[in-house]
């Protein structure tokens, strides 16, 4: 199966999964940001 029939498997929401993967892009998309200022 995909990551999220693991997660489920593992005992973690969907709901909860997306969550984490915004702030991962947000946070990546931050870092990006700073890296283009600082160059």
């Amino acid at each position: 199966g995909n990551v999220a029939d693991l997660i489920q498997r593992a005992g973690f929401p969907p709901v909860h999964l997306a969550e984490i993967n915004f702030q991962a892009m947000y946070e990546q998309q931050q870092a990006q940001a700073a890296g283009a200022v600082a160059q």
